[in-house]
């Protein structure tokens, strides 16, 4: 037990960024690797370690701002320039404390994406789980995260829903079939753009985000969730007035499946619409694209339609060979409220080859192209990266 105690303590002594939104798939919280037990009055409580340690060797033909995850948004520029790195940053560890009899779990998990590119601990989740509540910064809900391929990248299709958001949350299981989940979610959502003169506009958070979903079916399936992403923000015309709030309401609607067609094999279809909730996609999570100013209408913020759709296919083709094809389009805006270079569309496909020689071994090489479209801007920004990696879990 003292040495359970000493990894506790430093687990949660390293703690970095709480809010991120780059996003992995590997959900290592649901088989831990057990490390102990402790028997109390209130029945048998387990302590579990998961999670993976993984080498990624990167080599991207352009510059692109994050260097982890293939991002066409953030590419930089469109002259040629090769390079490579090598990192184990995308590694994530986990500890989970958990009581079968009270159904009451904790859960915390950090990985190694530092700012500015380091490689330094970083907090990705921290939750309690009680019967059908939980409580705590974990993927927000309208994510469905089983739709994610077996896939290398840290970031995957860029149009994916996929953010980790503080919530509470209320999650029921039906029958084998049907599952609908409610969430009030961090209100520090929005992310807008206000005026170069806005005389110190800024956005005020004040109502929390509402999502629902609904799941229906069992390994093939189809899921529903709507986000209302209500946007606040204080505003004035002249330094002598006071700020006054205004209010706006964005929404989204996703729609996800999954339908398998083998033993392991599986299609991954994707679909959202929205306006004023861009910020809870990968692509455009923090960059401004909720609301911005209406120059022909007094610099009032309108919020702006988003639109993306994924299709991607894993196959296996044996219980250790699979490989994942996948093409992603997303597309935001309106011409009339986007200034010169504000991205207009984002393409993405991917392809890889995975090995698994044991069920605590991946490896293999994915490759992945896209690009992205700006307004008032002709040519496009496109890049190639190559990433090799091998990933042990436990």
């Amino acid at each position: 037990m003292k040495k359970i105690a000493t990894l506790v303590l430093l687990m949660f002594t390293i703690i970095s960024n709480a809010q991120d939104t780059i996003v992995e798939p590997e959900d290592t919280t649901q088989n831990p690797t057990i490390l102990g037990d402790l028997t109390t009055k209130k029945g048998p409580w387990e302590i579990g370690l998961s999670g993976f340690i993984e080498a990624d060797v990167i080599i991207d033909n352009k510059k692109n701002a994050f260097v982890d995850g293939f991002m066409p948004s953030y590419i930089q520029s469109n002259k040629t320039d090769y390079s490579s790195h090598a990192s184990i940053r995308q590694s994530q560890v986990g500890l989970k404390f958990g009581n079968t009899d009270l159904d009451l779990s904790v859960y915390f998990e950090i990985d190694f994406i530092g700012a500015d590119n380091k490689t330094a601990p970083r907090f990705r989740k921290g939750y309690i789980t009680y019967k059908n509540w939980k409580i705590g910064q974990d993927w927000s809900t309208n994510a469905d995260m089983n739709t994610w391929p077996n896939i290398f990248d840290f970031n995957g299709p860029n149009g994916s829903i996929g953010v980790r958001r503080m919530q509470i949350r209320y999650t029921k299981e039906v029958n084998a079939k049907h599952q609908y989940s409610f969430a009030l979610e961090d209100p520090d959502i929005p992310s807008i753009t206000v005026p170069d003169d806005s005389l110190g506009w800024k956005m005020k958070p004040v109502l929390p985000n509402v999502i629902a979903t609904y799941r229906y079916g069992g390994e093939t399936y189809i899921r529903g969730a709507l986000t209302l992403n209500p946007i606040s923000y204080d505003k004035r015309y002249t330094t002598k007035e006071d700020f006054h709030t205004e209010t706006m309401l964005g929404y989204a609607l996703n729609l996800s499946s999954v339908i398998k067609t083998g033993k392991k094999s599986k299609l991954i279809l994707q679909t959202m619409y929205g306006k004023g909730a861009n910020t809870i996609t990968l692509a455009f999570g923090g960059e401004g694209y909720d609301a911005v100013p209406d120059l022909n209408d007094h610099n009032n913020l309108k919020m702006l339609p988003y639109q993306m759709g994924i299709v991607a296919y894993e196959h296996w083709w044996n219980d250790k060979w699979s490989s994942v094809a996948y093409y992603n389009y997303s597309k935001i805006g309106k011409e009339k409220y986007m200034t010169e270079g504000m991205t207009k569309s984002i393409q993405h496909a991917a392809l890889n080859l995975v090995y698994n020689p044991t069920s605590y071994i991946r490896m293999g090489i994915e490759g992945n192209y896209g690009f992205t479209t700006r307004y008032q801007v002709e040519n496009k920004l496109e890049a190639f990266r190559l990433q090799i990696s091998t990933a042990i879990c436990f």
